[in-house]
């Protein structure tokens, strides 16, 4: 969410204001993905990371989950904002997709 296409996108299309962490917290982000998550483990550590970091926008919204792991760590149970998993916004719209080529 770093580059200004993805944030150009959402403000200009849908009047989204877009915050991103810092280079600091997206580095711990990053970390734990790449150190656990893309292995299959889970640990609380990285879910207290998630934690602290998206309590930091308590302004926002909602909470758009970027990445396919993060959903592994926190989902919109642990989050007093609505959160969007990214991943499962992209399988819905393909399936949907599929299934009206299927149909016509």
């Amino acid at each position: 969410m770093e580059q200004d296409f993805y944030k150009a996108h959402l403000t200009e299309k849908f009047g989204l204001e877009v915050i991103v962490a810092d280079e600091q917290r997206r580095q711990a982000v990053h970390n734990s993905i790449y150190t656990g998550l893309v292995y299959g483990v889970i640990r609380e550590s990285s879910q207290e990371i998630y934690r602290r970091v998206t309590s930091e926008f308590a302004r926002a919204e909602c909470l758009s989950l970027g990445c396919t792991e993060i959903a592994f760590l926190i989902h919109e149970a642990h989050s007093d904002i609505p959160v969007f998993d990214t991943t499962t916004i992209h399988a819905t719209a393909a399936a949907d997709w599929a299934m009206k080529a299927e149909n016509e």
